[in-house]
Protein backbone atom coordinates (compact mmCIF):
# COMPACT_ATOMS: atom_id res chain seq x y z
CA UNK A 1 0.00 0.00 0.00
CA UNK A 2 1.86 3.25 -0.98
CA UNK A 3 -0.19 6.21 0.40
CA UNK A 4 -0.10 9.25 -2.01
CA UNK A 5 -1.70 12.00 0.32
CA UNK A 6 -0.97 12.03 4.73
CA UNK A 7 -3.40 14.33 6.13
CA UNK A 8 -3.01 15.61 9.95
CA UNK A 9 -6.26 17.09 11.19
CA UNK A 10 -5.53 18.69 14.90
CA UNK A 11 -8.92 20.25 15.44
CA UNK A 12 -12.70 19.25 14.76
CA UNK A 13 -13.08 22.68 13.24
CA UNK A 14 -9.84 21.61 11.00
CA UNK A 15 -12.10 18.76 9.84
CA UNK A 16 -14.56 21.53 9.06
CA UNK A 17 -12.74 23.44 7.01
CA UNK A 18 -11.18 20.58 4.84
CA UNK A 19 -14.46 18.99 4.12
CA UNK A 20 -15.64 22.11 2.75
CA UNK A 21 -18.11 22.25 5.73
CA UNK A 22 -19.59 25.43 8.04
CA UNK A 23 -17.90 25.90 11.37
CA UNK A 24 -19.09 23.44 13.82
CA UNK A 25 -21.55 24.89 16.36
CA UNK A 26 -19.61 22.99 18.98
CA UNK A 27 -15.14 22.85 19.11
CA UNK A 28 -15.47 19.66 20.79
CA UNK A 29 -18.33 17.54 19.22
CA UNK A 30 -19.58 17.15 15.40
CA UNK A 31 -22.13 15.27 13.73
CA UNK A 32 -21.18 15.23 9.98
CA UNK A 33 -22.82 12.85 7.18
CA UNK A 34 -18.84 12.03 5.31
CA UNK A 35 -21.24 11.17 2.18
CA UNK A 36 -21.04 14.96 1.32
CA UNK A 37 -17.58 15.79 1.96
CA UNK A 38 -15.87 17.07 -0.97
CA UNK A 39 -11.99 17.05 0.21
CA UNK A 40 -11.89 13.07 -0.63
CA UNK A 41 -9.52 12.51 -3.68
CA UNK A 42 -10.92 9.94 -6.25
CA UNK A 43 -7.80 7.99 -6.92
CA UNK A 44 -5.07 6.92 -4.83
CA UNK A 45 -4.60 5.87 -1.04
CA UNK A 46 -5.20 9.38 1.73
CA UNK A 47 -3.71 8.40 5.15
CA UNK A 48 -5.96 10.59 7.77
CA UNK A 49 -4.22 10.94 11.28
CA UNK A 50 -7.12 12.78 13.54
CA UNK A 51 -5.97 14.39 17.25
CA UNK A 52 -9.67 13.98 18.52
CA UNK A 53 -11.86 11.01 18.79
CA UNK A 54 -13.97 9.75 16.19
CA UNK A 55 -16.85 7.64 16.12
CA UNK A 56 -18.33 6.44 12.68
CA UNK A 57 -21.39 4.58 11.13
CA UNK A 58 -20.56 3.44 7.61
CA UNK A 59 -22.46 1.56 5.53
CA UNK A 60 -22.28 0.93 1.46
CA UNK A 61 -19.01 2.09 1.65
CA UNK A 62 -17.15 2.44 -1.99
CA UNK A 63 -13.97 2.67 -0.57
CA UNK A 64 -11.45 0.30 1.04
CA UNK A 65 -10.40 1.32 4.28
CA UNK A 66 -7.12 0.36 6.79
CA UNK A 67 -6.72 0.55 9.96
CA UNK A 68 -3.00 0.64 10.56
CA UNK A 69 -1.71 -2.14 8.51
CA UNK A 70 -5.21 -4.04 8.96
CA UNK A 71 -7.84 -3.61 5.62
CA UNK A 72 -11.26 -3.07 7.22
CA UNK A 73 -14.49 -4.50 5.86
CA UNK A 74 -17.04 -1.95 5.72
CA UNK A 75 -19.34 -4.13 3.10
CA UNK A 76 -22.14 -4.75 5.38
CA UNK A 77 -21.71 -1.65 7.36
CA UNK A 78 -19.92 -0.89 11.05
CA UNK A 79 -19.54 1.35 13.43
CA UNK A 80 -15.82 2.49 14.24
CA UNK A 81 -14.39 3.37 16.84
CA UNK A 82 -11.33 5.65 16.72
CA UNK A 83 -8.55 7.21 19.41
CA UNK A 84 -6.91 10.59 18.73
CA UNK A 85 -3.59 10.08 16.96
CA UNK A 86 -4.58 6.73 15.17
CA UNK A 87 -3.56 6.35 11.61
CA UNK A 88 -6.83 5.15 8.76
CA UNK A 89 -5.91 4.90 5.53
CA UNK A 90 -8.74 5.37 2.77
CA UNK A 91 -8.57 4.03 -1.18
CA UNK A 92 -11.67 5.87 -2.82
CA UNK A 93 -10.59 4.46 -6.14
CA UNK A 94 -11.58 1.40 -5.77
CA UNK A 95 -15.24 0.50 -6.39
CA UNK A 96 -16.81 -2.33 -4.45
CA UNK A 97 -19.38 -4.32 -6.84
CA UNK A 98 -21.44 -6.07 -3.95
CA UNK A 99 -22.41 -2.81 -2.04
CA UNK A 100 -26.75 -2.07 -2.31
Amino acid sequence: MQVLNKIHINTIAEFHQLSNRPEPEHPLLSITKCEEASWMPDSGITSLIRNFYTIALKKNVNAKFWYGQKEIDFNKGVLHFMLPKQLISIDASIQESNHT
